[in-house]
């Protein structure tokens, strides 16, 4: 496999190597299986790609989003997450984390507020890492767009509100809903 010098990927210092099945301008990268700075996070099963979302992986994403057993997304919230969503898609970018050809997790920056969108991972695939590698990549691309700081809000005592701690998130407030405001330096 060639080494690829994706700014996002490599200004993050990943060991990253592009997949021989990726076509000419797709960003297709697959983890190294030695590299002893991600073994510890991710359990091998099948081929594992770290890609930028297409239009046909939306109903996927979905999946993904409406699997969750915490921060379940309310009916009332469903429009207006359809509707950042889709502009993310025209003009941001979705990481997905696809394994044996099925994404199983997704990370989303909205580039005009500096905030994570979105990080979820099917259910059946917690716990191997697959958010701690998606998180950064979506940093990035709110420090690409100009942000020193990254913010996000995720529910009290959830899992998820022990994960953003234990990778150096800061609470910085609560909402009137009770959902902690996070934030980090990019």
């Amino acid at each position: 496999m060639a080494r690829v010098c994706y700014p996002a990927m490599h200004d993050l210092g990943l060991d990253l190597w592009k997949s021989p099945a990726a076509k000419d301008g797709e960003c297709c990268h697959r983890y190294r299986q030695n590299d002893d700075r991600w073994s510890g996070w991710l359990r091998w099963q099948g081929a594992a790609v770290i890609r930028k979302a297409v239009v046909a992986d939306r109903p996927r994403i979905t999946v993904v989003r409406n699997a969750v057993r915490e921060n379940r997304l309310s009916p009332g919230n469903v429009a207006t997450v359809d509707e950042t969503a889709r502009w993310i898609y025209d003009n941001g970018t979705f990481w997905v984390w696809e394994e044996d050809g099925v994404v199983q997790g997704f990370a989303v920056a909205d580039p005009r507020d500096g905030t994570i969108f979105g990080l979820f991972v099917h259910p059946h695939f917690e716990g191997r890492g697959i958010a701690r590698a998606l998180l950064p990549l979506a940093c990035n691309d709110l420090r690409r767009a100009g942000f020193s700081v990254a913010t996000l809000t995720t529910g009290a005592g959830t899992r998820a509100e022990h994960f953003y701690r234990a990778n150096g998130w800061q609470e910085t407030g609560r909402r009137d809903d009770g959902e902690i405001v996070f934030q980090k330096e990019l």
